[in-house]
């Protein structure tokens, strides 16, 4: 093996490491914490939006992007939901 090689290997094995250890907090934390992450990280989306057309870049570019976005936008109004209704309080 090269040492390119080896860089990919050991970025790969970094990135596997951050997605189990970044999956192992979400399960941990609940669905409650999930959904009021959630509701803190939508109103991000105005500056990366407003940034993005500045740039003349295609504000969702991928399916991938979407898929994010449109799961976040769906558990920050279940989010929203559940602290207006009392189902989740802080």
């Amino acid at each position: 093996m090269t040492t390119a090689q080896d860089q990919k290997l050991s970025l790969r094995a970094l990135i596997a490491l951050a997605v189990g250890y970044a999956l192992a907090m979400l399960y941990s934390g609940g669905l409650k914490f999930l959904l009021l992450s959630a509701l803190l990280c939508a109103p991000g989306t105005v500056p990366f939006v407003m940034a993005r057309r500045q740039h003349a870049a295609s504000v969702f570019a991928s399916l991938p992007e979407r898929v994010v976005f449109g799961t976040m936008a769906v558990a920050a109004v279940a989010g929203l939901c559940g602290l207006v209704s009392g189902a989740i309080s802080v």
